[in-house]
């Protein structure tokens, strides 16, 4: 069978095929894997940035917000009287001066506070300053037992104490009692000194905003984004995912790809990450798909060759040797092809033609020697009659003589 024509034409053209149909996928594959990791690592860059400018945008509005609390906190303070130290009170745990606008004391009052947090939605507060101190005297800001927070002292470490000591106002992100707030302190002047502070500010974990936008957000299909605090708290996370596994993978995970970005303007860090087996997955897929599709048109393609050697080269030389094994003679090709196999076909038709001019002249030959033998049998016949004649007169000329002597 290897000696056979079709298959000593096939097999170097088949390997030429197969070698450039593999050479192809295996550049495809190639590509399709670097595709992959690009895009991979698009949506990781993405997915952060799109965080990142949510968080732009929820702290542009949030300060709007803040800023009119605060316009509004100041208004209502203000409408009351100038502030004034007034004398001493105990608020919570702690004994403190106490802070009056005009002559409306605010330590235990919480009328304006709760007013600004109706209209406005915004936690507030007023603050009277003790020492370096700055202790919480009107509050609607709960603790975790569900009381108001009067009686607990501003961070002393924080930046918005360090702002106001100054005289200075601050705006932006504070942890309070543990949870993070978009937050505005504005100082509280007397004769010149700062007594007080007045403070508005929204729980981060009630802007819808930033956390559909990070709950929604997906890297491929299993990765995730999320939102930590400067102490490592997830605050929020891709609903794929548990913040607990957050955290563990924030500390690095071999099997993942996971990056930070940082929020230089509320101190926060967005992690987002995807599993690596994800993208090896995927890639394995097409290399799947890639071998089996280049083995089937390998296929095809060699099946589509092998049909055209049969027909153009195959069956046409096995006709001409299969009319040379009968011995036919008789039928003629189609003198239709112009290449070589038709010039074959026209040679072997030439060929038949020779010999059977041959044989005719052959026949007729025979033909003549067999109608000369005829004339010879016949002369010879005629000849032995005339002797057998001769004889019969011979003998009788014998038989007188004999008789006369």
């Amino acid at each position: 069978m290897k000696n056979k024509l079709v298959y000593r034409l096939l097999l170097p053209v088949g390997a030429a095929v197969a070698v450039m149909i593999g050479l192809f996928s295996y550049f495809f594959v190639d590509r399709y894997e670097k595709n992959i990791l690009a895009s991979s690592r698009y949506q990781l860059d993405a997915s952060q940035h799109r965080v990142a400018e949510v968080i732009d945008v929820v702290d542009d509005l949030s300060r709007k917000r803040v800023g009119s609390a605060m316009r509004m906190l100041q208004t209502e303070t203000a409408r009351l009287g100038r502030p004034r130290p007034y004398g001493s009170v105990r608020v919570g745990s702690e004994t403190v001066p106490n802070l009056a606008f005009g002559a409306s004391p605010q330590a235990n009052e919480f009328t304006v506070v709760d007013r600004v947090n109706a209209i406005t939605g915004a936690a507030a507060t007023v603050f009277v300053r003790r020492g370096n101190d700055f202790v919480r005297i009107s509050t609607n800001v709960k603790k975790a037992d569900g009381t108001r927070a009067v009686g607990t002292l501003l961070d002393p470490n924080g930046k918005a104490i360090a702002a106001v000591r100054q005289g200075s106002p601050f705006y932006g992100v504070v942890d309070i009692l543990g949870k993070p707030y978009i937050t505005g302190y504005e100082p509280v002047t007397a004769d010149g000194a700062v007594v007080g502070i007045l403070y508005v500010g929204y729980q981060l974990s009630e802007l819808d905003m930033l956390r559909s936008s990070i709950e929604e957000s997906r890297i491929l299909t299993n990765g995730f984004s999320s939102l930590l605090d400067k102490k490592g708290t997830v605050l929020f996370h891709s609903s794929n995912i548990s913040a607990d596994s957050v955290t563990m993978l924030a500390s690095g995970a071999p099997d993942w790809e996971v990056s930070r970005h940082p929020i230089d303007r509320w101190g926060y860090t967005v992690i987002a990450g995807y599993p690596v087996g994800e993208v090896e997955s995927m890639v394995n897929s097409v290399r799947f798909f890639a071998l089996a599709g280049t083995v089937i048109t390998i296929l095809l393609l060699v099946g589509i060759i092998y049909a055209f050697f049969q027909r153009l080269i195959v069956l046409p030389v096995n006709a001409v040797v299969a009319k040379m094994q009968n011995a036919d003679i008789q039928t003629l090709f189609a003198d239709d092809r112009p290449d070589e196999i038709g010039h074959l076909q026209r040679a072997f038709d030439g060929f038949v033609g020779q010999i059977k001019e041959t044989l005719q002249q052959v026949s007729e030959a025979s033909a003549a020697v067999a109608s000369a033998s005829t004339q010879i049998s016949s002369s010879t016949e005629e000849l032995a009659a005339g002797a057998q004649e001769q004889s019969s007169q011979a003998t009788e000329v014998a038989g007188a003589v004999e008789e006369m002597t």
